[in-house]
């Protein structure tokens, strides 16, 4: 069976984005992945792509290199595009709610509650809030 791995937006700016703190690190773990690729199954949220688009904008990145990434992001054979449905987005609200002494985003219950859904255990996030919520960074083998 593949495993999966949830994909936070932090990881993928650090990516494009070569002035981003953590982009040594994100290529180095994208290197580590691409040898397990047919092994892993990489999923994201339509909200995580919106957090990547206007991220990347927001810092300064060339439309042009946004658009393209973006478009082979949809496009990707590697990268699984999940939609947060209306259940998802109620559970994802009452997680806000409840936890309102985290320093969660929206966003960030989304995704726990996607990837708990889900059975995902791992991310590839440089967002605390992950191990907070008692996912495991992934590491290569």
């Amino acid at each position: 069976m593949q495993e999966s791995i949830f994909v936070d937006t932090g990881f993928f700016i650090a990516i494009v984005n070569k002035d981003d703190e953590f982009h040594a690190n994100a290529m180095n773990l994208y290197t580590a992945l691409k040898k397990t690729l047919n092994k892993v199954k990489l999923i994201f949220t339509d909200y995580i792509f919106d957090e990547i688009m206007t991220g990347l904008k927001n810092h300064g990145v060339n439309i042009d290199a946004i658009l393209k990434f973006g478009e082979d992001l949809l496009l990707s054979k590697y990268f699984t595009f999940y939609k947060v449905a209306d259940a998802h987005f109620r559970e994802a609200w009452n997680m806000f709610k409840k936890y309102k002494d985290k320093d969660w985003s929206f966003t960030d219950c989304t995704s726990f509650v996607v990837m708990n859904d889900l059975g995902i255990k791992f991310h590839l996030s440089f967002d605390a809030h992950f191990d907070q919520a008692k996912f495991q960074a992934w590491t290569p083998d």
